[in-house]
């Protein structure tokens, strides 16, 4: 987990923070899965929709489980959304960052962010560490 937030930290998105922890568990190149999930980052191109740990988290369970049948995966993505919502409350970068707007300080702003987001890479990681995410 620290892993992830180092990455998050030193300026990878957090997409890229999360699949870059799980690196080992795959034969890939990892400036090929940085650059694969480069974009995800901000709710997807900084568009404020699926928050990028979640995106990350969806990248790893589908390496993990590329021999299984579709219907295997999806359950796993559900289980692993439906669990992420529970800690988080949200999926969508926009939400689970909205009170930020609120705020009138920029570094205010960007502390709130840093935790919101460091809080959704951790839970990030736990889940794909999980037994509720590995069984099927």
């Amino acid at each position: 987990m620290n892993d992830a937030v180092n990455y998050f930290n030193n300026g990878y998105t957090c997409s890229q923070a999360i699949v870059k922890t799980f690196k080992n568990e795959f034969n890939i190149d990892e400036k090929i899965l940085e650059a694969i999930s480069y974009g995800f980052g901000g709710g997807m191109g900084k568009s404020g929709n699926i928050c990028g740990a979640v995106s990350g988290g969806i990248m790893v369970i589908g390496m993990r489980n590329m021999n299984e049948k579709k219907d295997i995966v999806y359950k796993k993505v559900n289980k692993f959304i439906s669990e992420f919502k529970k800690i988080n409350g949200e999926t969508s970068c926009t939400k689970l960052l909205e009170f930020s707007n609120e705020l009138s300080e920029e570094e205010e702003k960007n502390k709130f962010k840093k935790k919101i987001c460091t809080n959704c890479i951790k839970s990030t990681v736990e889940l794909l560490n999980s037994q509720l995410i590995l069984t099927k």
